[in-house]
């Protein structure tokens, strides 16, 4: 999943806020005696440091918090091949988007997004 926020703060709330439900479901799970589900969050940002990058590229975790401005650095460097397996993609606060150069630049990242895809 990967969630495009067009604030670092807000996605810096999503991320806080998916924690605990995650943390729920496996302890539910664990209760269950089923199998629990390793659902890991990242977020990737301007402030993001290098080594927390490389990280990402490295073991990209299932749902990815981002910026539209990072979503397009990473479209153009080694980070890319992270982004191949992305099944949805959630864009939050759309409208604080669309009218805006942001918008259109945003646009044109997830038509990127869409060719790496290939599906």
């Amino acid at each position: 999943v990967l969630y495009i926020s067009p604030l670092k703060a807000l996605g810096v709330d999503v991320e806080r806020n998916l924690r605990s439900p995650l943390a729920g479901i496996r302890a539910t799970a664990h209760d269950l005696g089923i199998s629990q589900p390793a659902v890991s969050v990242g977020i990737r940002s301007g402030d993001t440091p290098a080594a927390e990058r490389r990280q990402l590229v490295k073991n990209p975790p299932d749902i990815l918090i981002t910026t539209p401005e990072s979503l397009y650095l990473m479209l153009t460097s080694q980070a890319r091949s992270t982004l191949a397996t992305v099944q949805t993609v959630i864009i939050d606060e759309v409208h604080a988007l669309a009218a805006t150069k942001r918008g259109t630049h945003l646009a044109l990242s997830l038509e990127r997004l869409d060719a790496l895809l290939g599906a």
